[in-house]
């Protein structure tokens, strides 16, 4: 899972209306994907990941939209 940290910075770059990816890299480690995001003006997250479900929609900008809510699904054993 993602843990708290990656959670809240996901959630601080999702509801900042300023927030835009600066830079994007994906790199593949022990069959694992591992995405990471630098958000400006601030947050930087590293996403890894076993399965990925990619849709592609056409944007005008870089900046993040809000969709209706931010949603997590978090397990017990979620890391802090």
């Amino acid at each position: 899972m993602l843990g708290r940290d990656r959670v809240s910075s996901l959630r601080r770059a999702a509801l900042d209306r300023e927030t835009e990816v600066l830079h994007q890299e994906v790199d593949i480690d022990d069959d694992v994907l591992v995405h990471r995001l630098l958000f400006a003006p601030r947050e930087e997250v590293t996403l890894d990941l076993r399965e990925l479900e990619l849709k592609v929609a056409a944007r005008q900008d870089r900046r993040v939209y809000l969709g209706g809510a931010f949603v997590e699904h978090a397990a017990d054993d979620d890391e802090a």
